[in-house]
């Protein structure tokens, strides 16, 4: 078990590395002083290769560490062992592409509005931008909503976990 943690270890301090490149890139894209369609495509670029990259390190980081907290959990008796190798193998697959699809429709959804930018400043036109606007004004509503609706079932779940419903 400790050869799988420290592998684990070694694997979680080159995702770090590469954490702290993403984030150099970050600080580099956002410098202010280019012109704002160079600003735009160097972020569109970044979002296509070095953070898609990132995006699977984000989702294997969540299946280590649900793995190592059963490990942690499972070993304070004793042996660990995986009793149904199939099961695991196919829920950390769901895991990992469930963590990476949310994670790339976010992106997807900022990468769209950065294009929508880029073509209106490049068209000298602001048809697309003013859609985009329509569009996040139309979700912030139904994220309110959502989020209303979620507080409201928690609530009430607690309530009715304590007896008092």
């Amino acid at each position: 078990m400790l050869a799988v943690e420290s592998g684990l270890l070694g694997l979680s301090l080159l995702f770090l590395g590469y954490g702290f490149f993403i984030f150099m890139r970050i600080r580099e894209i956002n410098n202010f002083s280019k012109d704002l369609r160079e600003l735009l495509q160097s972020k569109i670029k970044f979002l296509r290769f070095h953070y898609e990259i990132w995006l699977i390190i984000t989702a294997i980081v969540v299946w280590m560490l649900s793995f190592a907290l059963n490990t942690l959990v499972d070993n304070q008796d004793g042996f660990y062992r995986i009793n149904r190798a199939g099961f695991f193998v196919v829920v950390s697959l769901v895991m990992l592409v469930f963590m990476y699809g949310v994670q790339k429709l976010s992106a997807e959804i900022s990468m769209r509005t950065l294009k929508e930018y880029l073509a209106d400043l490049e068209d000298s036109y602001l048809g697309r931008t003013e859609k985009v606007e329509m569009r996040r004004r139309k979700m912030k509503l139904v994220y309110l909503v959502l989020g209303i609706i979620l507080t409201l079932t928690c609530i009430l779940g607690i309530l009715k976990f304590m007896g008092i419903i």
